[in-house]
């Protein structure tokens, strides 16, 4: 069952970053986000790769530069807030191979379909009361759908500056020792951890122990 509030949370944090950066993107800006698009797909196979589910999709600019790195598979982008999931829409809509559904990650129903990657680029990134049972229903939800493997950006605990988190008190920062556990538990073994942007984000990767089947 979704939890209304949590994706409440998400929406107020958003309204609040958009206001202060003036962009509707999830990012700084572009320069910054394909530093971490960059680090998502380092460890994909995107010529091999036949479908990508990802999860908090924004604008959608991951979607060019997929197909600037050779990705011609099927392309999900499930993004919760109207206005990004628009412009994605707007920007992107026109490939033939690719989706922008607006929904809520953790209500969508999306049968038994199944990716071969599911990436989530910050869709942890805001701080829930109970952030261990949100991040565990989260990315049982993910990794539920991933095929070949799981692209995970998250804020690391240890790195980010104390000032952002009274900047911006509802930001999450995870323990990526606890994640990588929790990854574990689920089957889905951490296998790649890179830190980029100013050192405090973090790449992780995961793939299952068990080869998952359709």
């Amino acid at each position: 069952m979704s939890d209304a509030s949590a994706a409440d949370r998400v929406r107020a944090f958003y309204a609040d970053y958009h206001a202060r950066m003036g962009n509707t993107s999830g990012w700084p800006d572009m320069h910054d986000a394909r530093l971490t698009y960059a680090a998502a797909c380092r460890e994909i196979d995107l010529i091999a790769a036949g479908s990508v589910l990802d999860v908090g999709s924004g604008e959608g600019h991951l979607l060019p530069f997929l197909r600037a790195s050779g990705f011609r598979g099927a392309y999900v982008g499930v993004e919760l807030l109207e206005a990004p999931h628009r412009s994605a829409v707007r920007r992107y809509g026109r490939d033939r191979n690719a989706t922008f559904m607006h929904a809520d990650f953790d209500a969508l129903d999306l049968g038994d379909s199944r990716f071969d990657w599911v990436v989530s680029l910050g869709s942890l990134a805001v701080r829930q009361p109970d952030q261990a049972a949100s991040d565990r229903r989260a990315l049982k939800r993910m990794v539920d759908r991933a095929r070949v493997g799981l692209a995970l950006y998250v804020n690391d605990r240890r790195r980010v500056p104390p000032a952002w988190f009274d900047d911006m008190p509802r930001l999450a920062a995870h323990d990526l020792d606890a994640l990588g556990e929790l990854l574990a538990e689920l089957g889905w073994p951490m296998v790649n951890l890179r830190w980029y942007a100013g050192d405090h984000g973090a790449m992780v990767h995961a793939h299952p122990l068990e080869p998952t089947n359709d």
